[in-house]
């Protein structure tokens, strides 16, 4: 079964991991590393994202063990160990 993470759920997961918000492009959040100012992922404001969307998301954060980890247990079980 696919999980279902809105773009708001990335954005919190995001940010338990040192990304803070930039700006917003149009519907997109524009997150940066706060180590790495040049370090930046686009998250949409989708209500759900899909599979593929989510994967790359967390790819690009440098997060795929983090993403492994949301398909397993969900957005609840991320948020709670962050």
């Amino acid at each position: 079964m696919a999980v279902r993470v809105s773009g708001d759920d990335v954005v919190k997961i995001l940010s338990r991991y040192g990304f803070i918000h930039d700006t917003w492009n149009g519907g997109h959040h524009i997150l940066m590393h706060h180590r790495d100012c040049t370090h930046r992922v686009v998250v949409p404001r989708h209500s759900i994202l899909k599979p593929g969307t989510l994967r790359i998301i967390f790819k690009n954060a440098g997060l795929t063990d983090v993403y492994d980890r949301l398909v397993k247990d969900g957005v609840r079980g991320v948020l709670k160990d962050g």
